[in-house]
């Protein structure tokens, strides 16, 4: 992966989450500590894993010369061995919406004096509801972009019609697939996994360091919340 893209792991109301910072600059000391008076921050879809965004976080600092900032919905990466694997109960989506709204107040307001949020899928509705539950900061807000964003009647989509039943009877099978697949070896899994082998590398080296079973656990317990919560917006 880039060395100009970094993460983190920071402990965030207890739990461990993993976020990113790509502003062309190789020295870590300086990613953290630059004060910007804009930056992106992406929040992304589920999996919510901000390592499968950084390509699309070179092309937009490249084309933009604005820093990427980015954050793992909790539970969706695989923990730092520091760290505890947050319980899948802190995992579901109102959770995610309110660590969103911890990592901006705690990590990026002290550091940008402006944010331009850009989500992908379910990371739309997140933004939304942050804009929603942010409006004393609303002015910081520099506006924000959503990438095929699922806002509403997920559960009613054709995806959310085959996936509802899926999730709510047999979301272990998930997680006990994931924990085979995880005994693999990579070149077993690429085999099995075609899509692997044409993937950009930071998607298939993601999907290939980040595959086990508490992940799945918690990023399917994430995708049977949306499809009952995300109704209206």
């Amino acid at each position: 992966m880039s060395g100009k893209c970094k993460y983190f792991w920071k402990l965030q109301s207890g739990l461990a989450i993993n976020h990113m910072k790509f502003d062309g600059n190789l020295e870590v000391e300086k990613i953290s500590k630059k004060k910007h008076p804009i930056v992106f921050v992406i929040i992304p879809g589920n999996p919510g894993l901000i390592h499968f965004y950084e390509k699309f976080s070179e092309v937009l600092y490249s084309t933009t010369d604005i820093p990427v900032w980015g954050v793992s919905h909790t539970g969706h990466t695989k923990t730092d061995k520091q760290f505890d694997h947050p319980d899948v109960l802190d995992c579901g989506l109102e959770c995610q919406i309110e660590h969103k709204i911890d990592f901006l107040k705690q990590e990026v307001f002290p550091n940008a004096d402006k944010v331009i949020l850009i989500g992908h899928s379910i990371g739309c509705y997140i933004i939304l509801q942050i804009m929603d539950k942010m409006k004393e900061y609303r002015s910081r807000f520099e506006k924000g972009g959503l990438l095929f964003p699922g806002i509403e009647k997920l559960r009613h989509s054709p995806n959310g019609k085959l996936m509802t039943p899926l999730l709510s009877y047999g979301r272990w099978l998930y997680v006990f697939l994931v924990g085979i697949l995880n005994l693999l070896p990579n070149f077993v899994l690429c085999r099995l996994v075609p899509w692997l082998k044409s993937s950009e590398r930071c998607v298939s080296d993601t999907f290939l360091q980040h595959l086990c079973p508490k992940v799945a656990d918690c990023c399917t317990y994430m995708a049977l919340e949306e499809m009952y919560e995300v109704w209206f917006y």
